[in-house]
């Protein structure tokens, strides 16, 4: 089974290519940098995130 070619970046949404040295935990592979990593979604962020959503709605 070939895996994906790529995937997006859980904090920014830009697109993660898949490489050679990730083969074993791809699955797990959820940020594109260490910039991104550190600025992960906190709990706090989902009930400001509905809010606008619903704003923009």
């Amino acid at each position: 089974m070939a895996p994906p070619a790529s995937k997006p970046c859980a904090v920014c949404g830009r697109a993660i290519t898949w490489r050679k040295k990730w083969a074993r935990d791809w699955e797990e592979v959820r940020y594109c940098s260490d910039a991104c990593r550190g600025k992960r979604t906190q709990a706090r962020d989902s009930p400001l995130e509905a809010l606008i959503l619903e704003l923009l709605a």
